[in-house]
């Protein structure tokens, strides 16, 4: 039904197209604006739909900034191999239409240009996966899901499950139960923590890391460093301390908890991409985040 409807709706903005293109440039213009209009709702749609935290629109907002700024390094050299591949393709056109004896190097020339376009084609595919894991990264499972079955709309439709898709109950609760265990080991004795802070370590990874099965050893250690750091630098804090920061101690742990297979997943994964790095999104959260932060001013 989904693909249906996205048909439909690709098949209308085809027909307009065909109107506005033999029409005045004033109606072609219109049609611009609205499709912008349209292609702006759709993607506030997907990102009120997931509930984003403060730190995850943040986090999103600094990612489509750096995407930004590394896509006009990419697209100022894309540029430049393009002029090559252009002046290239026109000199082997050129000697074609003078019969097939072709001179070598106008054909090497043609040929090795075509073949920087590809490799800077790829080494952006490359980056562009680097990008995409980040923000899958930020995500929760339950926001995976949902943008992995979003189609663009101007009206979402209704979940069965009313809840907001960024605030799951199975997951509040274990952080608070990581608060609660971070408070508990904060109040251990000296001596207790140094004889048993390894094997309390080693409970917390088996804890975080419950549902993942078979952990690769650099992946396993890794995880338990960072446990390790966290637990230490809990200790370490005064009683004030430790209150402003717990959320972001908990933070820390969380992500190594959720399983990575949306990540693993390259469609899912490459769809994440495909509307959450959308450059047009950067604007829509700006604007987003400074009415959010008008509203808390006093």
């Amino acid at each position: 039904m989904k693909g249906r409807k996205w048909f439909e709706t690709w098949l209308l903005g085809i027909g307009v197209l065909l109107i506005v293109t033999s029409g005045s440039a004033d109606v072609i213009e219109q049609a611009r604006r609205v499709n912008q209009l349209r292609q702006d709702i759709s993607l506030l749609n997907l990102v009120n739909g997931l509930n984003l935290s403060a730190d995850q629109r943040a986090g999103l907002i600094a990612i489509l900034r750096g995407e930004q700024a590394e896509r006009a390094q990419f697209e100022a050299q894309l540029e430049a191999v393009y002029a090559e591949v252009e002046e290239a393709f026109a000199a082997l056109r050129e000697a074609l239409l003078g019969g097939p004896n072709v001179p070598p190097q106008v054909q090497r020339r043609a040929v090795q240009a075509e073949h920087r376009l590809k490799e800077l084609q790829e080494q952006w595919k490359e980056r562009r996966a680097v990008w995409e894991e980040r923000v899958v990264a930020l995500l929760n499972e339950n926001q995976l899901l949902l943008v992995a079955e979003f189609a663009p709309c101007l009206v979402p439709p209704k979940r069965r499950d009313e809840s907001p898709v960024g605030q799951i109950p199975a997951e509040k609760e274990r952080a608070s139960q990581a608060a609660r265990l971070l408070s508990r080991i904060r109040a251990l004795p000296e001596e207790v923590f140094a004889a048993r802070g390894e094997e309390l370590a080693e409970r917390g990874l088996r804890w975080l890391l419950k549902d993942r099965g078979e952990l690769n050893p650099t992946y396993r250690e890794a995880v338990l460093r960072n446990i390790k750091e966290v637990m230490e630098e809990a200790r370490r804090l005064s009683e004030v301390e430790f209150e402003l920061q717990k959320e972001q101690l908990v933070q820390r742990l969380m992500p190594l908890q959720r399983s990575r297979s949306a990540s693993a997943s390259s469609p899912r994964r490459e769809k994440v991409g495909r509307f959450l790095l959308d450059l047009r999104l950067l604007p829509l959260l700006e604007a987003q985040q400074a009415l959010m932060t008008k509203g808390e001013e006093p």
